[in-house]
């Protein structure tokens, strides 16, 4: 029930009323203590009145304001807004064979929104395609089948203009505050489902072996579960967590038939261990890069996708590594050197993030 706030007049008038009686006295005029006391307690009872209001409206998501909403959805959904999402296209440019298009340069469409191309584009031919990334999230940016773009800054023989042939990533634009109360709300009324991302971990705690699970609902199937199965380092067949197939067998064991919902097909699968390189220019004492290969290797087994649903929010960066974190390790070891390069599975980054069932492992670290 909704708890009305009094007018402070009222408040105030019902307190000289309540002192006349008190006091058996007809008017409080020239009694100044009373009108003061009236007025001081009124400005009081006004402001409590308007905290238990405040508390009244969060006890429940469908009135709450929009910070204990949020709690609410931490705890309930796992998570914030959902954030939007920056459009991907595919985009035809052209130049002389052999022209290089530098990771980090731009487009522009009509409207102004920028364009990015993430990794440097080599020509082969008179023309190629690239692919971009939208600075600006959401369907504000969003690029139609043959739009023209062009280079904020020119480069040298390519085309300052391009043509947008295909979308590859979808746009989306983030959650709004009355969809998450929805959300939130829906939470409340709806009971717990067998066979959510938690279950899977819940199941399986415990099993001999496995160091962890990461449930992915497939993509484009309906009912169907990824189940990525990372073992302990021992218990690998490579050192880096991918299970044998026992292991892989006794997970199946241990949930089917009884734990899988009815109408879901999970498939088993071994973790996917990506190999992480750094190259040192110009290290001072290479007698530390055991020790640097150690501590690397402490840090990238902590790394591992976030499962939402699953991992807390405050992890959901989890799944993320950052060149400028790798350079942090290396210096700590206590060596000096004048550039570092990273690269996973062989392609060069200042940050690439972890999912589904890819987990990262050090591979080698050199001296250059």
């Amino acid at each position: 029930m909704a708890i009305l706030i009094p007018r402070y007049n009222e408040l105030y008038n019902s307190l000289i009323s309540d002192f006349k009686n008190k006091f058996e006295i007809q008017s409080v005029i020239g009694k100044s203590v009373i009108v003061a006391m009236a007025a001081v307690l009124a400005g009081k009872q006004k402001l409590m009145y308007t905290a238990l209001a405040t508390v009244n409206q969060n006890i429940y998501p469908d009135l709450a304001d929009e910070e204990t909403l949020r709690r609410f959805g931490r705890i309930r959904l796992g998570r914030d807004l959902n954030p939007p999402t920056a459009g991907g296209y595919i985009v035809l440019v052209s130049g002389t064979v052999g022209a290089e298009m530098p990771a980090g340069s731009t487009f522009s469409d009509s409207n102004g929104y920028l364009f990015v191309v993430d990794s440097t584009f080599t020509l082969a031919g008179s023309s190629g395609e690239i692919t971009l990334r939208a600075l600006t999230p959401g369907q504000e940016s969003a690029l139609a089948i043959g739009t023209q773009l062009q280079l904020t800054s020119p480069l040298t023989d390519v085309d300052s203009f391009a043509e947008v042939s295909e979308l590859s990533v979808s746009p989306t634009d983030g959650e709004t505050i009355d969809e998450y109360r929805e959300n939130v709300i829906d939470s409340f009324r709806l009971l717990p489902q067998g066979g959510s991302r938690s279950d899977y971990r819940t199941w399986l705690e415990g099993e001999p072996g496995v160091r962890e699970v990461y449930p992915h609902a497939k993509t484009d199937s309906v009912g169907e579960v990824d189940l990525y199965v990372e073992a302990f380092v021992v218990d690998s067949t490579d050192d880096h967590g991918t299970p044998p197939s026992s292991i892989l067998d006794a997970v199946e064991a241990e949930i089917e038939p009884d734990k899988i919902p009815i109408g879901t097909t999970v498939n088993y699968l071994p973790v996917e261990p990506t190999p992480i390189d750094v190259y040192l220019t110009n290290l001072d004492d290479e007698e530390k890069i055991t020790q640097i290969n150690t501590n690397l290797e402490a840090f990238l087994y902590e790394k591992r996708p976030f499962i939402a649903g699953a991992d807390i929010v405050s992890e959901q960066n989890k799944g993320k590594l950052y060149s400028s974190e790798i350079f942090q390790i290396v210096a700590d070891a206590g060596v000096s050197f004048d550039a570092i390069s990273c690269e996973v599975d062989s392609v060069v980054f200042t940050m690439t993030e972890f999912t589904n069932g890819t987990i990262p492992y050090i591979n080698e670290v050199y001296s250059i």
